[in-house]
């Protein structure tokens, strides 16, 4: 879908989204220059731009690519160069024999563990929390990947053609910006997604925000409501994949503050009134599309609670007697091998099988 960055970088050229995709390469092509290139020292292991090119006049002479000439540690390289290529080639041959048996999201979680990736971001600043939150969001683009039945090459190569095809629209598609950047503009039809406690207000690590913090966020929401001139399209999700597992989010608090008499609300319960999945601002005469709009067809039915084992799927609510309410997260095996992942509103995480627990949908 053609699309317009407003105010900021586009998430598959963001340095830290690259360095991690580029170790990710060598370990599906071990002979990538260009990816040998970018992270040989990334985080920063003494291995210099003169010792990158004395290898690269090796890798010339020899014929062979740069990674494989690296790999021979030639001579004329200083001790420390030379402990340093070791130990970069270690940790990638390592990384290699996890990949054939880690789950792709769990192998780009422990890539950016063991690769220093993530430790090199751990200021607390600002900044760094941002290119954490998007190393984070790479991991759940490797469990969505893998879902799809993904393996690590299928990934690079859909990695590689959303990032050729992560272009601006030329005036023309989606315009995507965040909150802050919204502010002084607006547009007939604004779709504000994502508004979930811990999004909306934002609170990293469950942490409670402070009074100021509260109100900032409040007029951020503000600000996004009110770039609306005609339409009004909030949403939110029921299961959110962080840090590559899914778990339930809730509605954000401040949707319950939206006067009802502008709500067109879809299904389900917020804070005892209709939950509000969409908004529109009244308007001095209706809007008459030549054919009905799809945000004003009724909702699809709700598809039907199973009867069986075997219907058991993600995002069903389920009760059991001990642990209360839950939503499954995650359906292992099938017939009388399933196995479900609940995630109890009192009890955690929990791994059961229905017929032994007994469990039931809500």
């Amino acid at each position: 879908m053609p699309y317009t960055m407003v105010g900021g970088t586009r998430f598959w050229e963001r340095a830290e989204v690259r360095d991690a995709v580029a170790y990710l390469r060598l370990l599906a092509a071990p002979d990538d220059t260009l990816a040998f290139r970018r992270v040989v020292n990334v985080p920063a292991r003494g291995i210099g731009a003169v010792t990158v090119e004395r290898l690269q006049g090796e890798a010339d002479q020899s014929g062979a690519p740069l990674p494989q000439a690296a790999r021979r540690l030639p001579d004329g390289l200083g001790a420390r160069a030379r402990q340093a290529l070791s130990g970069f080639f270690s940790l990638l041959d390592g990384l290699v024999r996890e990949a054939e048996e880690l789950p792709l999201a769990e192998l780009v979680k422990v890539l950016l563990e063991r690769t220093g990736l993530r430790a090199q971001y751990s200021s607390g600043d600002e900044e760094d929390r941002a290119r954490l939150a998007n190393l984070d969001e790479l991991v759940s683009a490797a469990g969505e990947a893998a879902e799809r039945g993904q393996d690590l090459a299928a990934f690079l190569d859909e990695v590689a053609l959303l990032s050729s095809n992560d272009v601006q629209g030329r005036g023309e598609g989606v315009q995507l910006m965040t909150l802050h950047a919204a502010k002084g503009l607006e547009f007939d039809t604004v779709f504000l997604v994502g508004a979930e406690d811990g999004l909306m207000p934002l609170r990293r690590g469950g942490e409670e925000p402070d009074p100021s913090a509260e109100e900032e966020e409040r007029r951020l929401a503000y600000v996004g409501m009110t770039r609306a001139r005609r339409r009004l399209v909030i949403s939110h999700a029921r299961l959110r994949r962080l840090h590559g597992e899914l778990r339930p989010s809730r509605p954000s608090p401040y949707l319950t503050d939206i006067p009802s008499a502008h709500v067109r609300g879809r299904g389900g319960e917020l804070g005892g009134s209709p939950a509000v999945d969409s908004f529109r601002p009244p308007l001095p005469a209706p809007l008459s599309p030549a054919r009905p709009s799809s945000f004003d067809r009724p909702a699809p039915p709700a598809p039907k609670r199973p009867a069986h084992p075997d219907g058991w799927r993600p995002g069903l609510k389920v009760r059991h007697r001990s642990f209360g309410t839950g939503v499954i997260l995650q359906v292992q095996g099938s017939g009388a091998q399933v196995r479900v992942v609940v995630y109890f509103d009192r009890a955690g995480r929990k791994t059961l099988i229905p017929s032994i627990a007994k469990l039931e949908p809500a």
